[in-house]
């Protein structure tokens, strides 16, 4: 007989979460909602869980072949005791009730050594002041086509090369594509996806909920031991998990909480952030309000020098450690990532209009010079 302080599974490992390991024995429940809610789905799921002595199931609708022949559908998963309070998300499949508990961190650390991991590309390296720490945030932000996916698939390749598991969630573009056009920049991912060391995860529109997408995260860095995850880009994950999103909940904050779980895990996190604007005067770092998320900021614009439009990259906040307070051209070529020298002498540069200033009274102007 099962003791008042042992608890009995729902046979729903999410649910079996949310209640701190089952129901407790000895009393009464009520499962409460509308039609087509999976009242009758919970009740088969826990009469299934239910390894010793016999269940019994009492129906006053529906006949007893059409519940035996739902309840050999349901598949009764293990899984372990967490870290979650208020209202989550669940989905019936045709294996059953799933269950996706709301990421609530805690604030316990996993041992993470303070390790600065480089990008691979030099300049790059020196613009951060040696590359990006291990277990933090960094925001990668720019306007549409200035490269940031690229940057960031160069960061996740390094990564998987010197042998830490890394993964994208790409919500805008097929790993096909994805592939392609990183294979034609000199940058091949084929033997990493094929040893596993790199996994690109497409996310659909509206076909996850922050919780479905977190639960995913989690499976990565707890069973796979992954290392770096990337979300490319916050735009699509607000298109692609907002709408199923819990009424009320602000799909930022959920991004707060994952970000805050992973680095409490150790993990190194990219987030891509697209900006409205091209260039002009108002210059913002990120559009969606995320800047306090982030422990390093990158910033790639535009900038029009000689009637050509031309990239630079430069670091806007980094909490971690010193970093180089100059911008540098930014090229994308067949060869990879070009970055150049930082640029002197040049005033405009945020403006989206660079000149070269003259520092020296009646001297004549310099002569015309390009990025």
């Amino acid at each position: 007989m099962t003791s008042p302080e042992q608890r009995i599974s729902t046979g729903v490992q999410g649910l079996d979460e949310i209640a701190y390991g089952g129901l407790l024995p000895q009393r009464a429940y009520l499962v409460r909602g509308g039609p087509g809610g999976g009242k009758t789905t919970l009740s088969l799921h826990f009469l299934a869980a239910e390894t010793e002595g016999t269940g019994l199931y009492v129906s006053l609708g529906e006949n007893g072949g059409q519940v035996r022949a739902q309840s050999q559908q349901l598949k009764i998963p293990d899984g372990k005791i967490q870290f979650a309070d208020g209202v989550h998300f669940m989905r019936l499949t045709d294996r059953g009730m799933q269950v996706f508990p709301r990421l609530i961190p805690d604030n316990r650390q996993a041992p993470c050594d303070p390790v600065t991991l480089s990008t691979g590309v030099e300049e790059i390296d020196a613009l951060l002041g040696g590359g990006i720490e291990r277990g933090t945030v960094s925001v990668l932000s720019g306007p549409t086509g200035v490269g940031k996916t690229t940057l960031g698939m160069q960061i996740m390749r390094t990564a998987a090369l010197r042998g830490e598991r890394a993964v994208v969630y790409s919500f805008e573009e097929q790993p096909r594509i994805l592939k392609h056009r990183c294979r034609s920049l000199s940058m091949p991912l084929d033997d990493l996806l094929e040893q596993d060391q790199l996994h690109i995860e497409t996310v659909e529109a509206v076909s996850y909920s922050p919780d479905e997408l977190s639960h995913s995260v989690r499976e990565e860095v707890e069973i796979n031991n992954t290392r770096l995850v990337m979300l490319d880009s916050l735009s699509g994950y607000k298109l692609s998990v907002g709408r199923l999103s819990v009424a009320g909940d602000d799909v930022v904050e959920r991004l707060h909480a994952l970000c805050r779980y992973l680095v409490s895990r150790g993990v190194t996190v990219l987030i891509l952030n697209e900006i409205a604007s091209i260039a002009g005067n108002e210059v913002r770092a990120t559009d969606s309000g995320i800047s306090y998320l982030a422990d390093t900021i990158v910033m790639l614009r535009y900038v029009e020098f000689n009637s050509e439009l031309r990239k630079t990259i430069g670091v806007l906040k980094k909490r971690t450690s010193d970093f180089e307070r100059s911008l540098r051209a930014f090229e994308i070529t067949p060869n990879g990532l070009n970055v150049g020298e930082p640029l002197k002498g040049l005033q405009g540069i945020l403006h989206g209009q660079p000149h070269f200033v003259d520092t020296h009274r009646n001297q004549t102007a310099p002569e015309e010079k390009t990025i």
